[in-house]
């Protein structure tokens, strides 16, 4: 019994020792647009939380915090849908169809010119068939 009384004992010594348990201090908070600096040591904190300015990306040492949560303004375009002539993230008979109705014609308007060299040709309708039947992504 003495020897566990005794193990508590330096346990407890420890763990109040200040080198163990180091203060940190946030002197000032907020869930909004606003925030600043907290720093403890070699540990910097900058920015508040959803704060739209956050840095993408803090690191230290091995540590990294990716912050910033509110959207500012619309989300991006997904990314482009090659040989979808209609927008509608699929390549299907409708994008076939466009392009057939389309062929041999100069423009720069022409939504059947999916690889944009000013005229529905070959290689337009290339890209429509070797892509026929896929989704791109945001697809419905």
């Amino acid at each position: 019994m003495k020897t566990g009384n005794m193990l508590a004992a330096i346990l407890a010594a420890l763990c109040a020792s200040p080198v163990l348990a180091q203060q940190v201090t946030l002197s000032r908070s907020v869930i909004a647009g606003g925030g600043g600096d907290v720093a403890a040591g070699a540990w910097q904190l900058r920015g508040a939380i959803g704060q739209v300015d956050a840095h993408p990306t803090l690191t230290a040492g091995p540590w990294h915090l990716t912050g910033g949560f509110w959207a500012v303004g619309p989300p991006p375009p997904p990314p482009p849908c090659d040989g979808d002539t209609d927008g509608n993230r699929v390549v299907d008979l409708a994008d076939l169809a466009t392009v057939l109705s389309q062929f041999g014609r100069p423009g720069t308007d022409l939504a059947g010119d999916v690889n944009g060299d000013g005229e529905v040709s070959l290689p337009d309708l290339a890209i429509v068939l070797a892509l026929f039947g896929t989704s791109c992504p945001g697809a419905p």
